[in-house]
């Protein structure tokens, strides 16, 4: 078996899923997402990087199980006081949850609330291997456009329909989370579309994540040019979701 391969474990996160959570980012994803503020895990390989003060390094670690898990229960406590718990992020972490396995039982084992943050374009077989292993799942629900899902992001949407289906046959917690950004996912047509997915759906949340420019420094410390995102207006977003059935909140980063 592969080790697991991770760029961070960022600590104290509160956007995450309940309470406090420590997140770990996985290294690799099928999808290409023009907003993605992570680009150092889009792809699995290991790739050097140089920062805007000149300091050179890697994007990528490779870290045994009982590393990683003792890296996550230095945070027990935070966990316990605030009911909060370790998320898996990425890249997309179900590409890992073989990997992760032993790390995600042993959590389990000694009650710390597990969580990923997936877009669920992956296998039934993946999603499959997860469903025992994972407390909450936090679903990005992005283009519903058969065609533009797949020119835009690179995904096969009745992958995506397919697993939220799962999800809603199995009875497991899980959020959902759209990506607000103007001229690709935050347009009228997909809006409608979003809206109308959410109330056949039964997410417990849902989370509404305005475009940012967070990640523009590492586009740049790989030698790319970073998306210029357009913020939508704080008071206009919530306005637009206003009148849905499904609770819902505007993470304001």
């Amino acid at each position: 078996m592969r080790p697991i391969r991770i760029t961070n474990i960022q600590r104290f996160c509160i956007h995450d899923g309940p309470g406090i959570r420590t997140t770990v980012f996985l290294k690799g994803c099928g999808l290409h997402c023009p907003w993605c503020c992570n680009p150092e895990n889009i792809h699995y390989e290991f790739q050097a990087f140089r920062n805007s003060h000149g300091e050179q390094g890697t994007y990528g670690k490779d870290i045994s199980s009982s590393e990683l898990v003792n890296e996550i229960k230095k945070d027990s406590i935070y966990f316990k006081t605030s009911n909060g718990g370790a998320t898996f992020s990425g890249g997309e972490p179900l590409l890992h949850i073989a990997e992760l396995q032993p790390v995600l039982d042993e959590l389990g084992a000694c009650g710390i609330h597990r969580a990923v943050e997936t877009s669920l374009f992956v296998t039934g077989q993946l999603l499959s291997q997860a469903l025992n292993l994972i407390d909450l799942f936090i679903v990005d629900v992005k283009i519903l456009d058969e065609n533009l899902c797949y020119n835009v992001i690179g995904g096969q949407l009745n992958t995506y329909l397919s697993n939220v289906n799962v999800l809603d046959r199995a009875g497991i917690p899980y959020w959902l989370r759209f990506p607000a950004i103007p001229g690709l996912t935050y347009d009228k047509e997909n809006i409608e579309a979003v809206r109308n997915f959410i109330e056949r759906h039964h997410p417990e949340k849902v989370q509404i994540l305005p475009a940012h420019n967070l990640g523009a420094s590492k586009y740049e410390s790989l030698g790319n040019i970073p998306p210029r995102l357009t913020t939508p207006d704080l008071s206009v977003l919530k306005d637009v979701w206003r009148g849905s059935t499904f609770p819902y909140e505007v993470l304001s980063l």
